[in-house]
């Protein structure tokens, strides 16, 4: 029998998030980064399981050997999806969508089990459901809402752990484990201390003989292959797994000390959840109530390991060199149940709803700034994007340079820039969604996949060692922004802005190729060419 008070909870949370659908629907700006380059995998993927099995089968494990594959893995059977309603970007998004929305419900069953009070369960989804970089995620082709998933079923798992026979829970633990790493490699950073804890629990419990029956056996069963699974991409791809490991925790970032680098991360932390006014009377509610609610966390399971859990990401981010502010989206949940458990004892429903009334606006005004009724005011290094209003200039330009690329049929560039929505992923999912026809698929190069060691080089010799590798390999094009009216259209933490500008020069000058003119104001600087190989 369904749950009523559960049924109308779950309606209530869609019709919350049902903005975040029309955004969806709307949006026509350029994907970016790795939004891009996951699309590329969905689509791909799902092109060669309706045209060729067989090499669909080595490629879902090879194809992108460097970043864990679940996504697209999944995104691929969305695929279809966007073809019948006439958008690939929305049949992908919805993936996104519905994985938000299931860990949204995940939530309230936790804190129903933890708070027992309504007010406080639904306080805490609205939390979620507010949190600049939940909207942001949820309407952007990322990794982080699966990561958040993973996140609330490892909690979800701890609140059920006395309903669960002992068996069964090995089995969820293990599949959240397999699961976990095909999310992102990095992931069990998030979900060690909830796992540590499942293990304790069921080495006390384990006693022998045990009972099997049909359903612990599909456990065992559907655990065996998640794990077979992820064993496998992860033994084809380690070598490229630890290169790029090493890439993104030596390039993405900066140094400074324990003390400041936290300091940042909390910051992070407080701004991908809340809006200034938000944190405000939230932080006021809790001192008011101060004894209480500190009483409430540390003599509480779950606030113990959920404090836990946060600092021990907090401390190992702290002490490392890479500073990408996503790291901090999977903590949300923790942080969730931390202020529900304080808020537990409190036994003044007006408080309740007051607290109810801040993060509704905030979702309103979180909102309003996505859809770029209001300025927005999000801190930059959160993901909310005002992008919905027609097609971009940005648009219009990947458009140009993909249909330039492509008139010479399966050919290849190099792309020279990297700004978030010009850069060589971008344009290779543009084009490969536009022309699924493999006669027409043409392939762009980020210059810097030129230098043997790219995830480490910075010196001079760069220079060389990438003009070199154009006059041997002569890529048909060399693609790069016009600085006069792009500045800096380079990402400070690349290091390659300077290498970039002397090659384009040596292009520019070079009798190899010529300039094409892909957009009335001449914003892209496209050189194709003079002889074909």
């Amino acid at each position: 029998m369904v749950n009523e008070g559960r049924l109308y909870s779950c309606v209530f949370f869609l019709f919350l998030m049902l903005p975040l659908l029309a955004w969806i629907f709307m949006d026509e700006s350029v994907w970016i980064w790795d939004c891009a380059d996951y699309g590329f995998f969905s689509v791909k993927s799902y092109d060669e399981l309706v045209s060729n099995p067989r090499i669909w089968i080595q490629d879902i494990f090879t194809s992108q050997p460097y970043r864990a594959p679940l996504i697209f893995w999944i995104g691929q059977f969305f695929v279809p999806l966007g073809d019948m309603i006439g958008s690939v970007d929305a049949g992908l998004l919805i993936f996104m969508f519905l994985t938000s929305y299931l860990s949204v419900n995940m939530m309230y069953s936790i804190l129903e089990h933890l708070c027992k009070n309504k007010y406080i369960s639904a306080l805490g989804c609205l939390m979620l459901i507010s949190a600049p970089s939940f909207v942001g995620f949820t309407t952007h082709y990322y990794t982080q809402p699966l990561q958040l998933l993973a996140v609330v079923w490892s909690m979800h798992i701890l609140s059920k752990i006395k309903k669960i026979d002992v068996v069964n829970l090995f089995f969820h633990t293990i599949s959240l484990v397999a699961v976990s790493l095909l999310i992102k490699t990095t992931m069990l950073l998030y979900i060690i201390i909830p796992i540590t804890a499942n293990i304790i629990y069921i080495l006390k419990k384990w006693k022998k003989p045990l009972a099997i029956d049909t359903k612990t056996k599909m456990a065992g069963l559907t655990t065996l292959t998640l794990t077979t699974l992820t064993i496998t991409w992860y033994a084809k791809n380690y070598g490229s797994i630890v290169e790029y490991i090493i890439y993104s925790i030596s390039d993405y970032g900066f140094e400074d000390t324990f003390l400041n680098k936290m300091i940042y991360w909390l910051e992070v932390l407080y701004n991908s959840m809340l809006l200034p006014q938000t944190i405000v009377f939230l932080g006021i509610l809790l001192l008011i109530y101060f004894r209480k609610t500190y009483k409430n966390i540390m003599t509480n399971t779950f606030g113990i390991l959920s404090l836990a859990q946060i600092l021990l990401a907090l401390t190992i981010c702290s002490t490392a060199y890479i500073a990408e502010p996503n790291l901090m989206y999977p903590l949300i949940p923790y942080c969730i149940i931390l202020f529900c458990l304080a808020l537990k004892e409190i036994i003044d429903d007006r408080a309740y709803m007051a607290a109810i009334a801040v993060v509704v606006l905030q979702i309103l005004t979180v909102y309003s700034m996505a859809f770029g009724l209001i300025e927005n005011k999000i801190d930059s290094r959160i993901y909310v994007f005002s992008t919905i209003a027609g097609v971009n200039t940005e648009h219009k330009i990947i458009e140009n340079v993909s249909k330039s690329i492509c008139k010479e049929g399966n050919s290849y560039g190099i792309i020279a820039a990297d700004t978030y929505w010009f850069n060589q992923f971008a344009l290779n999912y543009y084009t490969y969604k536009n022309h699924r026809n493999p006669e027409m698929n043409c392939k762009a190069y980020y210059m810097k996949f030129l230098l043997d060691n790219w995830y480490m080089t910075r010196d001079d010799d760069a220079v060389e060692e990438i003009w070199t590798k154009i006059e041997v390999y002569k890529p048909l094009y060399y693609i790069t922004l016009n600085r006069t009216i792009y500045p800096t259209p380079f990402m400070p933490f690349t290091g390659y802005s300077s290498i970039i500008s002397e090659i384009s020069e040596r292009v520019k000058n070079s009798e190899m190729y010529e300039q094409v003119k892909v957009d009335e104001e001449n914003k892209v600087l496209f050189y194709k060419l003079r002889h074909k190989r």
